[in-house]
């Protein structure tokens, strides 16, 4: 089953309303990092893209920075459906914290997207493990329904974030005065597996074999849930400016009319067609011309605007058209003819991010899927 249909059975309301919310929070960093913030996330992404300069001791790249990969995940475990919208409304709190990472860790915490889950030996619950005494201090209610519950999934999702940002933070403290040694991003999980006083006795990473496999097993599985990074040689000087900012965009919906230059927007309803039956008007995101305008604006530092619309974007004498062999990271690519009703951006290697249509969300597919095995492809000038 797709991604676009299992998050399909969520209800319109959470996912909308968490759309509203997520606009709100992007500009979460952790304070007191030394670290640049990861650009982690799909739908919430929030952050910006991290510096290359700064891939300097203590500050490796993270796994998943590139963002989420809901098709794989969902691929490889359809029951995270429940959890993407909160993955994504929280992940990137902190550097540490991108979506794919947050996602691998709660696989492994609660045995594959578990909610239900009570370790008998240790007497952790929920879908993120917190040991009771531990929640009582580090719980938080993350849906806002006036209670913290280690088994309500937003709830566990909010605070595993919250104590790997807390922990994070205290890693980068530790490094800085020398007290342990190693990646900031696995310290992080080892202070959460086997405690921050384990893990400076060992001068880093715990030396049991449930901890060793735990910092490892976990950027393994971030790093098959995350967005391919766009190969060297994009399309023009913004091209990969522009797919940062469309990855950024990664799980939220497609509604008709939405977004323009500056963000996603409440969609339009089309009178009683597919947007309408989709509830569109009630969703914040982007159609496909929406969110190739967003791109191209924020990519090059609000200086190309687009029109609003396919076939303008097409002839706009912004773009230049550019050879199929040609295409390039950051390209425009619309079906083949001249008044095409779709656009999408290339992201190298035959795959594309695109709004697709009503009633799904925006994702990465294989170009062909989208736009035909010849599309028209336009460079930013």
């Amino acid at each position: 089953m797709s991604a676009a249909k299992l998050l399909a059975g969520l209800p319109l309301v959470t996912l909308a309303g968490l759309a509203l919310m997520m606009l709100g929070s992007r500009s979460l960093q952790q304070p007191g990092l030394a670290c640049p913030a990861a650009a982690g996330i799909g739908l919430a992404a929030a952050v910006n893209p991290p510096d290359p300069a700064a891939a300097t001791a203590g500050c490796a790249a993270v796994p998943g920075a590139t963002g989420l990969n809901l098709a794989a995940l969902l691929h490889d475990y359809p029951a995270a459906a429940a959890f993407v919208p909160w993955i994504l409304k929280f992940a990137g709190r902190c550097r540490e914290t991108t979506a794919p990472i947050i996602a691998a860790q709660i696989r492994n915490e609660s045995g594959g997207f578990q909610v239900q889950v009570t370790n008998p030996s240790s007497g952790a619950q929920g879908p993120t493990q917190f040991l009771p005494s531990t929640w009582a201090t580090h719980g938080i209610d993350g849906d806002g329904d006036g209670k913290a519950d280690p088994f309500d999934i937003a709830d566990a999702v909010a605070s595993q974030v919250k104590y790997d940002c807390d922990l994070a933070e205290l890693a980068h403290k530790d490094l800085a005065s020398g007290g342990v040694h190693g990646d900031p991003s696995q310290l992080m999980l080892s202070y959460y597996n086997c405690g921050p006083a384990a893990s400076k006795a060992a001068g880093g990473i715990c030396g049991n074999s449930e901890t060793r496999a735990y910092v490892t097993d976990i950027p393994h599985w971030a790093l098959a849930w995350s967005v391919p990074a766009a190969p060297l040689g994009v399309g023009g000087p913004a091209g990969e400016a522009i797919l940062t900012a469309a990855r950024r965009e990664l799980g939220l919906p497609y509604a008709w009319g939405g977004g323009n230059q500056f963000g996603p927007t409440l969609g339009h309803g089309d009178g009683g067609g597919a947007a309408t039956m989709a509830g569109d008007a009630n969703k914040v995101g982007f159609d496909c011309s929406g969110l190739v305008q967003y791109a191209v604006y924020q990519g090059t530092g609000g200086g190309v605007l687009l029109p609003h619309f396919t076939v303008d974007q097409l002839n706009s004498p912004l773009l230049e058209p550019v050879p199929l062999d040609q295409a390039a990271p950051g390209d425009l690519m619309f079906p083949a003819g001249s008044s095409p009703q779709h656009v999408v951006l290339y992201l190298g290697g035959g795959q594309i991010i695109q709004a697709p249509e009503s009633g799904q969300f925006i994702d990465i597919v294989p170009m062909a899927a989208a736009v035909g095995d010849h599309p028209s492809v336009r460079r930013v000038k």
